[in-house]
């Protein structure tokens, strides 16, 4: 990839490539029949540096781009390689392809051991806990993101301090104890990643803040934090981050009674997620609208919601989190009591 040498801002530089989309898969194709490295070097960059595909909805093109050129470089020991993997493993995860992204980035863990890379050794062992978790596949999360947590802190890895706290609040949350304390480890991650300056992170960390703190019923500093999360993704044309802002947007006005603008914001989430083809996130849009209909006394439709849920999350493999599936056991029970 060129140079920023115009100092286009990460939207602007997004708008340029996209626009130039059918010149950049030309030259990738040339590459990888006459380059390889360098082709692993395009989309190393395209998907870390930019999170083009990531940010620009080409979750299914991006996987098979690095798909092919991790198979034509495999057995390289190359930092690009490394990128590639974890790259791949973001948008494995994006598409619910959970086995493969565990595969990349278990690879991408044992070649940055491989090169010393200790930053990047990180963000892989926090990628395999964050896919693991995703995936139901979790065994002592909690103590191998304390371990890298301490590996971050050694080295004074901001970025790296950052996304442990903030995976430490999600993991915490799941099991629904120690609520309090998943809120300070949130934001901890905020300010870190405000510290960084980094839009893209500090969306994230606000949105897990904002799903912290509608557990703990602080529902006014919940909107707050989707509501800048939503404006930072909105600016990257981030639109799957956008669903999600939109989508705890929802629940938050569910909770606070308001279910009408709860219905409109879950249903426009729903829409955009199933643009993106993001089967997963179809699945918590049902959930969270069965809790709307329930609420209204709709009992059959937030049944139906519930089911189709269920049947979605186990033909793709991605289990409910430990308190959220309590949460939808219950709800059963109360409609069918």
């Amino acid at each position: 990839m060129a140079e920023n040498r115009a100092g286009e801002t990460l939207p602007e530089r997004l708008r340029t490539i996209q626009a130039d989309h059918d010149n950049v898969r030309a030259a990738f194709e040339w590459l990888l029949v006459y380059d390889r490295e360098q082709a692993l070097v395009l989309v190393a960059e395209l998907g870390t540096k930019l999170n083009f595909w990531e940010l620009g909805g080409f979750f299914q093109e991006g996987r098979r781009w690095l798909e092919r050129a991790l198979e034509v470089t495999e057995g390289s020991v190359l930092h690009q390689r490394g990128q590639a993997l974890l790259a791949a493993t973001d948008l494995s995860s994006a598409i619910c392809d959970f086995e493969y992204g565990l595969q990349c980035v278990q690879q991408a863990q044992d070649l940055f051991q491989q090169l010393g890379d200790q930053q990047r050794e990180i963000d892989a062992r926090l990628k395999y806990c964050n896919l693991a978790d995703l995936a139901g596949e979790a065994t002592d999360l909690r103590a191998q993101i304390e371990e890298t947590l301490h590996m971050a802190e050694q080295i004074a890895y901001t970025a790296g301090i950052a996304k442990a706290k903030q995976l430490m609040a999600t993991v915490i949350l799941d099991v629904a104890v120690e609520l309090e304390t998943a809120v300070q480890y949130g934001i901890a991650s905020v300010a870190l990643w405000r510290a960084v300056g980094n839009p893209f992170e500090l969306a994230g960390a606000l949105n897990n803040l904002g799903a912290d703190l509608l557990e703990i019923h602080e529902y006014g500093a919940a909107r707050e934090a989707l509501l800048e999360c939503r404006q930072l993704y909105q600016a990257l044309g981030y639109q799957r981050g956008v669903a999600l802002a939109m989508h705890n947007l929802g629940c938050a006005a569910q909770e606070l009674g308001e279910y009408a603008h709860a219905r409109t914001l879950l249903a426009e989430s729903l829409r955009m997620r199933h643009q993106l083809g993001l089967r997963r996130g179809y699945a918590y849009s049902f959930e969270s609208l069965a809790l709307v209909n329930e609420a209204e006394a709709r009992d059959e439709q937030a049944v139906q919601l519930w089911a189709a849920a269920e049947t979605l999350r186990s033909h793709i493999g991605a289990p409910l989190e430990m308190a959220a599936r309590q949460q939808g056991m219950d709800a059963l029970a109360r409609l069918r009591a």
